[in-house]
């Protein structure tokens, strides 16, 4: 029986790239030797655990590479140009979740863009792994909510958790008086927590919502200063604007399976997070608006996070268009 030519040559592609791709994890993965100078043996720490960090460090960029160490009571995280402390009495919680995502994200989706006659969903049953995350939700010195979602390897997270299991978590919230008479500080926003209700949403979701809300808040044109959960602002002052969200459910979703199933991929498999939101300005009631955010495609599940912050930032300026409108032909 004679093989399509389409079919032989999606399968000789698939066939070199599997052992391309083999050969990678291996190299990726296998011990490395280095040389026995005094630099770097004076660097290595054996005690620190690599990590990546997603998220959660004001002062420290997506992506970046580094180290942490479970010192005691407190956890220290070294960069290339910075330093961090979490101690014992600013720790809220701590969470580990995992999920299967493609190998080398967009550049591995180009690469199946490149496989002929259709073969990338084919390539795509094969292109993905595990990753293992670990999420730190603490307060800074001024009491404000921070999560930190950090990637690193299976064995670590475990390590990690073992580590800190005797660290008291502080999980409080921090109570914040409603504004009444206070002064109105322009162009400041508050934003509590979400109140997550019975949706399922991970921690590590959770804090990346967060954390993508308040950097898209304070991007938005008019905003200066954005006030985190517990975050207290100088007597007698109030924010401008109040951001409150209800997380109603969460969808998982699969990054793998909308790769795998193509075009599908848009309607099948999505990640959905429904909330209900309120841009509320002090001393003003608004009406509480129905939001879904949904990552659809080959994209990580997780940027539904972003898809979120975006939808919120939008809200907030809208309203602030409405009130400058309002000021300026008060009726």
């Amino acid at each position: 029986m004679r093989v399509p030519g389409p079919i032989l040559r999606c399968l000789s592609f698939c066939l070199s790239l599997t052992v391309f791709t083999g050969g990678a994890i291996a190299w990726a993965y296998s011990p490395r030797v280095e040389p026995k100078t005094a630099k770097s043996a004076s660097s290595v720490d054996p005690s620190e655990i690599r990590i990546r960090v997603l998220g959660g460090f004001p002062s420290v960029k997506v992506g970046e590479k580094g180290a942490l160490k479970v010192n005691g009571s407190e956890l220290s995280f070294r960069f290339k140009e910075n330093r961090t402390v979490i101690s014992d009495d600013s720790l809220l919680a701590v969470g580990n979740e995992n999920e299967r995502v493609e190998l080398w994200g967009m550049k591995g989706r180009l690469m199946r863009m490149l496989v002929p006659d259709g073969g990338g969903q084919l390539v795509a049953t094969v292109m993905h792994h595990r990753v293992d995350m670990l999420t730190l939700e603490y307060r800074d010195e001024k009491g404000g909510y921070h999560g930190a979602v950090l990637q690193m390897s299976t064995a670590d997270v475990q390590r990690v958790l073992q580590a800190v299991k005797d660290l008291q978590a502080h999980n409080q919230e921090m109570p914040v008086a409603e504004c009444t008479d206070g002064q109105i500080v322009p162009g400041s926003v508050r934003v509590p927590l979400p109140v997550w209700n019975q949706s399922g949403i991970p921690n590590a979701y959770r804090a990346q919502l967060y954390e993508h809300t308040i950097e898209k808040l304070q991007k938005v044109k008019g905003v200066e200063t954005v006030y985190r959960d517990g975050e207290v602002m100088h007597q007698n002052e109030c924010p401008q604007y109040t951001v409150r969200m209800d997380v109603n459910s969460f969808h998982a979703g699969s990054q793998v399976a909308r790769a795998i199933i193509g075009p599908l991929g848009m309607f099948v498999g999505t990640t959905r997070v429904r909330f209900d939101l309120q841009v509320e300005p002090t001393g003003q009631s608004v009406d509480t608006r129905h939001i879904q955010a949904t990552m659809r495609g080959d994209g990580e599940s997780m940027q539904v996070a972003d898809i979120v912050a975006k939808k919120v930032a939008k809200d907030l300026s809208m309203q602030m268009k409405k009130d400058k409108q309002l000021r300026a032909n008060p009726r």
